[in-house]
Order: C-alpha cells, then sequence, then structure tokens
C-alpha cells in the first residue's frame, strides 16, 4: 500500500478511513501569463512531464519556477516510494 501511505504521512498516525490522498498529479503554469499549462505526474516510480500541445520546450519565470520546484520535490518523494515499495515485492497501488 503506497509504502505504507507514505510512512503513515511522515509518522503521523491515520487508520485507513482517515488517511489523506497521495498527490501523483500536478497541472502547473508555464510561459508567463499566457495562461499556458503543462502536467506533471507520478506513474511507477516514473515522473513524467507533459507539455502543452504542440510545445518543443516550455518557459518558466520567477514564480512558476517555484512551483515548479516545490512540486517536483512531492513527486521524488512520490517516485522514491514507489520504487521502495516495488523493491519489497508490494508493488504501488
Amino acid at each position: 500500500m503506497v509504502s505504507l501511505l507514505l510512512e503513515l504521512k511522515r509518522c503521523k498516525l491515520y487508520s485507513m478511513d482517515q488517511a489523506p490522498e497521495i498527490k501523483r498529479d500536478w497541472v502547473l503554469p508555464c510561459d508567463g501569463n499566457r495562461g499556458r499549462v503543462f502536467e506533471m505526474g507520478v506513474t511507477l516510480g516514473a515522473v513524467e512531464l507533459h507539455l502543452p500541445d504542440g510545445a518543443d520546450c516550455i518557459r518558466l519565470e520567477r514564480q512558476q519556477v517555484a512551483a515548479f520546484r516545490a512540486a517536483l520535490a512531492e513527486a521524488v518523494v512520490c517516485a522514491d516510494d514507489d520504487l521502495r515499495v516495488a523493491s519489497n515485492g508490494h508493488g504501488p497501488e
């Protein structure tokens, strides 16, 4: 079970009914104030970036970099947990 609910949400004890949702997808702004977004997700221990349709690259400005950095840090923890659970033979849910 996704690394025992991410180690019981980092040492806070929850019953199964109370356990918080584990975030696995993010929609983040890009390309300044043009209203474009890209998506980031975690699947089976891999972090995936999905660019806007027709984009070869994206541009992140200061606030967008901060949002991306925070989301990427969360995604890496989630991916690491997936891989740790998979290496224990339990696979992510």
